[in-house]
Formats: structure tokens, C-alpha cells, sequence
């Protein structure tokens, strides 16, 4: 490691600066990486939230699709059962009168 600082601290001379200016532009270096891979990282978790938010929004959608279906089947069963006992107790009164009608005589 002294061995690096001493090459270093030459190529700064060499080059007019001081070892203290290597050390910074390097320090900022790593620092500017650092934020962006911290931004890069905020970034990526918010698309993980906005997918799980709009995951959240499907199967919402979804299970409001299967209530309202249910729904209606079971209306349609109903309307259905209903109508079947409508024509059989109509039958039923046509082929022997009506059960809740006072027989006279």
C-alpha cells in the first residue's frame, strides 16, 4: 500500500497537483458512484411497489368480477326456480282449482 501512495503521490507531482488532490477526486469519484447506485436503487424499488400496487388493483378488479358474476348466477338461479314454481302451482290450480279457495257444498 506506502508503495501505491509513493507512485501516486510522483504521478501528482509530475502532473502539478498534490497527493491530497488524487485522494479527493477519488473519494468524490466513489462518492458520485455511491448516489447514483443509491438512486438506481430508490428507483427500481418504487417500480417493486408500483407493480405490487397495481397487482393489488387486479386481483381487486378480479374478485369484483367474480362477486358480481356470482351474483347473477345466483339471480338467474332464483329467477329460474321461481318461474318453475309459478307454472307448476299455475298447472296445479288449472288441473284441480285453487287449494287456498273455500270448497262450497
Amino acid at each position: 500500500m506506502a508503495e501505491i501512495k509513493r507512485w501516486v503521490k510522483a504521478a501528482a507531482v509530475t502532473f502539478g497537483r498534490h497527493l491530497g488532490d488524487i485522494t479527493r477526486a477519488v473519494s468524490d469519484r466513489f462518492a458520485d458512484g455511491f448516489s447514483i447506485a443509491t438512486e438506481g436503487t430508490k428507483h427500481v424499488a418504487q417500480i417493486g411497489a408500483d407493480l405490487a400496487v397495481s397487482g393489488a388493483e387486479v386481483i381487486r378488479h378480479g374478485s369484483s368480477v367474480v362477486a358480481n358474476t356470482a351474483t347473477s348466477g345466483a339471480s338467474s338461479a332464483y329467477e329460474t326456480i321461481s318461474g318453475v314454481a309459478t307454472r307448476v302451482w299455475n298447472r296445479k290450480i288449472k288441473e284441480q282449482g285453487n287449494p287456498d279457495t273455500p270448497k262450497v257444498g
